[in-house]
């Protein structure tokens, strides 16, 4: 398989696993805690996946490699944390403070990849943006649950997971217009 595919198949793969991700953040705002945090931990994980596949592709220049790596790191954290929650393993606090690491790094690691991306592939960029909101957002509302209000806390997640979804899409959209273009492929 070619680099260029396999960037092709990690943005869809971490698309899939954001909206996946943001399903789970839904559940727990409508009160199914224990199945949110199931679909959350399998979210999350296919996320960093798509990430890695990007980051191993290597289609970019070192700062959008490295922002995927630190991306993946990021959702690994929160897999690993809604996972320790469902096993028990860990209190809420403890899993709330891997949640916003988790957050921060893929917020970070979203930025730092759109800032290989300026001028290359505008949705490329736009989507990273989006990510990195979606994921600054999700942090905030875990620090929101954990300080303040739980309901607010988790709106706010809710709200961020589907901007990380969004953005994910606008990525998937633009490595595939990229791709066929590059390859001269019509469907």
């Amino acid at each position: 398989m070619d680099d260029e595919l396999l960037d092709l198949i990690g943005n869809w793969v971490e698309h899939i696993g954001a909206t996946i991700a943001a399903i789970g953040e839904t559940k727990q705002l409508a009160g199914e805690e224990e199945l949110g945090y199931q679909i959350g931990t399998v979210g999350n994980a296919v996320q960093g996946i798509g990430n890695a596949l990007q980051a191993i592709a290597g289609m970019e220049g070192t700062g959008a490699v490295v922002g995927n790596w630190i991306q993946a790191s990021g959702t690994a954290a929160n897999s690993l944390a809604e996972y320790k929650l469902l096993q028990g393993t860990i209190d809420d606090i403890d899993a709330g403070r891997l949640e916003i690491i988790g957050d921060s790094l893929q917020s970070f690691g979203s930025m730092f990849a759109s800032l290989e991306r300026l001028g290359e592939n505008p949705k490329l960029v736009y989507g990273n943006i989006l990510q990195s909101i979606g994921a600054a957002l999700e942090g905030i509302g875990v620090y929101t649950s954990m300080v303040a209000d739980e309901q607010q806390g988790q709106l706010l997640e809710t709200i961020g997971g589907w901007f990380q979804s969004i953005g994910t899409a606008y990525q998937a959209i633009g490595a595939t217009r990229q791709y066929l273009a590059d390859n001269q492929t019509y469907f």
